[in-house]
C-alpha cells in the first residue's frame, strides 16, 4: 500500500505504466496506462483529489474521488479507489464495478445498488441510501456507521469491522454473517434486546462476542486485485 507515498511530477507517467503492467500480471486482465489515474502534477498520492466527470474511463484511481460536478448515474469502469470516496446527494444509482475503496462517505438517496463493493480499507459511512442490502461488502477496516437507510434490515455478507460499528440509527434487525468487530457496537434499544445473545456490556459500552477463530485475510493494499 502506498501510504505517505510522494510521486514526483516527472514520474507520473512511469507510475501509470508500472501499475498497468503490475495489474495485468496479477489479475490476468489487460490494463493500459490510460486506465490508471494519478495526479499528473505529482505530490502525495493520498492528498490528491479527482473531481469525477462524464467521459472518464479510469479503472484504478490513486486519489480521493469527489462527485461534486458529476451528473452520471454510475461509475463506469472504476474498480478501485485508493483514497477517500465522497458522494453526497449525487445522481449515482450504482457503484457498479467498484470493489475497493480506501474510505467512504456516501450520503445519497439515489444509490440503490452497492455493485461489486467488497472492501473499504478504512472508515465508512452510509447514510440515506435507497438500498435493501449491502451486496458483496465483506470488510470495513475502520469504523462503520449506517443511518437512515430505511430499506436495509441486514448486514448481509459483512464479516469484519476493524473499528466501531454504529447501527443505532438504522433499521438493522439481522447481523448477517458478522463475525468480528474490533471496537464497540452502538445499538438502539430494540437492537440491544434483539442481539442480546451476540453482545456483552462493559461499563456503558456494548461489544460483539467475536468469533475468536475468525481471521480477516483481505489485503488492503494495491495487490487487492479483482479476479
Amino acid at each position: 500500500m502506498f501510504k505517505n507515498f510522494f510521486l514526483k511530477k516527472e514520474d507520473a507517467e512511469n507510475f501509470k505504466t508500472y501499475m498497468a503492467e503490475k495489474l495485468t500480471s496479477a489479475s490476468g486482465k489487460i490494463y493500459q496506462p490510460d486506465d490508471i489515474y494519478v495526479d499528473p502534477k505529482g505530490g502525495m498520492i493520498e492528498k490528491s483529489r479527482l473531481f469525477f466527470k462524464t467521459g472518464y474511463n479510469y479503472k484504478y484511481i490513486f486519489a480521493t474521488l469527489d462527485f461534486d460536478v458529476f451528473e452520471g448515474k454510475d461509475l463506469g469502469d472504476v474498480e478501485y479507489v485508493y483514497g477517500s470516496f465522497y458522494c453526497f446527494d449525487s445522481m449515482i444509482k450504482s457503484l457498479k464495478n467498484l470493489f475497493y475503496i480506501g474510505s467512504a462517505s456516501i450520503v445519497s438517496s439515489h444509490i440503490n445498488d452497492m455493485g461489486k463493493l467488497k472492501t473499504v480499507g478504512g472508515n465508512a459511512t452510509l447514510m440515506s441510501l435507497n438500498i435493501d442490502n449491502l451486496g458483496e461488502l465483506k470488510s470495513v477496516g475502520g469504523d462503520f456507521m449506517i443511518a437512515d437507510c430505511k430499506n436495509l434490515s441486514s448486514l448481509g455478507n459483512l464479516e469484519y469491522v476493524g473499528g466501531d460499528l454504529d447501527i443505532r440509527g438504522s433499521n438493522i434487525t439481522d447481523l448477517g454473517k458478522l463475525k468480528y468487530v474490533g471496537g464497540k457496537i452502538d445499538l438502539n434499544y430494540s437492537q440491544k434486546k434483539l442481539f442480546e445473545d451476540r453482545i456483552y456490556q462493559d461499563g456503558n459500552d456494548f461489544y460483539l462476542i467475536n468469533d475468536n477463530k475468525y481471521s480477516n485475510d483481505i489485503d488492503y493494499g494495491i495487490l487487492e486485485i479483482e479476479k
